[in-house]
């Protein structure tokens, strides 16, 4: 016992175990690899969280991939207007004069591979200004108001209101311009990034109903599911099915998920994003009855959102499943850090 105490009291003894005990965590660490799966249905944001983890632990977006977004980002703001002027017809909404309603119809008659293929070449200086003329109708603002019911990117806004930028001869997209920017999707994409001397796998998969049969080819050796739903999207629809509202599709989503027999033991993390459009919703008084007529609650934000938590989370019927909620805006890559601060000791315990 003496020998025992005097080796421990040796200096350079307890500096060798304290050197072979941190080698071997190390080891350990770049042997274990931290697999999450994202999920959830079309457009709640799933790529978006995907580019935040690309920008906070992986190489992030160099000035040179930025400019590789301008067509995506030119795309999108082209579609965006052209969604609004396919709404006002359907929505018996008039232009404030002819000369705005020939600005549309001009915009509405480009063939939508034209835009597909060349929305480099369509969105001219000309034609930006012509949008931002269309952009200060009042006919096309109130067809904006009511955009629940057609399919409008939740980004659209934003880049019409950026409009003026996107048409500078030396415009380069910025960091938000491409979190904003929207590509469904297709089939699976992964990446690989460093975290705490962890080795990371984050794997992205297509949300729309055509593409969830591919989920199957990704579920083996997943460390933890982050699930990911639209908050905002209460009183809208799916792209696939107009009858049906997607917060409920996302609901349903969740339940088959947490009854799946891949992920009994995985933990489940659920980030209910877009955090900051259903704010403006409840603000904007848009009822959370559209959705569940049996809400009884004010609609103010820490109610709707608890009502909205426990409905997923009734969705669970395995009682050793903890679930962990999270609140989330994917564009805001503060937000997102401090989410994924507050949820890496999960991910680092189960991986070990």
């Amino acid at each position: 016992m003496g020998n025992l105490c005097q080796g421990e009291q040796d200096p350079e003894k307890k500096k060798s175990k304290q050197w072979d005990k941190f080698l071997n965590k190390e080891k350990k660490k770049q042997d274990t690899e931290v697999k999450i799966l994202l999920l959830g249905a079309g457009e709640s944001g799933k790529s978006t969280i995907f580019k935040q983890m690309k920008i906070l632990h992986a190489t992030g977006y160099t000035e040179d991939a930025r400019i590789r977004f301008k067509s995506i980002i030119y795309g999108n703001t082209l579609n965006a207007i052209r969604a609004l002027i396919g709404a006002m017809d359907p929505l018996k909404i008039n232009y404030e004069s002819e000369t705005n309603r020939a600005i549309a119809n001009q915009l509405a008659d480009i063939p939508e591979q034209e835009v597909i293929l060349n929305a480099n070449q369509l969105l001219t200086p000309e034609r930006g200004q012509q949008i931002q003329q269309l952009w200060r109708d009042a006919g096309i603002k109130k067809a904006f108001s009511q955009s629940h019911r057609f399919q409008l990117s939740d980004s659209a806004g934003y880049y019409l209101d950026s409009i003026h930028r996107m048409i500078h001869p030396d415009y380069i997209p910025t960091i938000e311009d491409v979190l904003r920017s929207r590509v469904k999707t297709v089939g699976i994409v992964d990446a690989d990034f460093v975290h705490n001397g962890y080795k990371f796998k984050m794997i992205d998969v297509g949300g729309q109903r055509s593409e969830r049969r591919k989920w199957m080819h990704v579920f083996d050796d997943v460390t933890a599911i982050i699930f990911i739903t639209s908050l905002s999207e209460y009183n809208q629809v799916l792209l696939e099915d107009e009858t049906v509202n997607r917060m409920h599709e996302s609901l349903e989503l969740f339940e088959e998920i947490c009854q799946c027999s891949y992920f009994t033991d995985t933990p489940l993390v659920i980030f209910f994003n877009k955090e900051d459009l259903f704010r403006s919703k409840l603000e904007e008084k848009i009822d959370l009855k559209q959705c569940f007529p049996e809400y009884k609650g004010k609609l103010e934000f820490d109610e709707a959102y608890k009502y909205i938590e426990e409905k997923f989370l009734e969705k669970n019927q395995n009682p050793q499943r903890v679930i962990f909620p999270h609140p989330t805006t994917a564009t805001n890559t503060k937000n997102i850090e401090n989410v994924f601060n507050d949820i890496k000791h999960i991910l680092f315990m189960e991986a070990i």
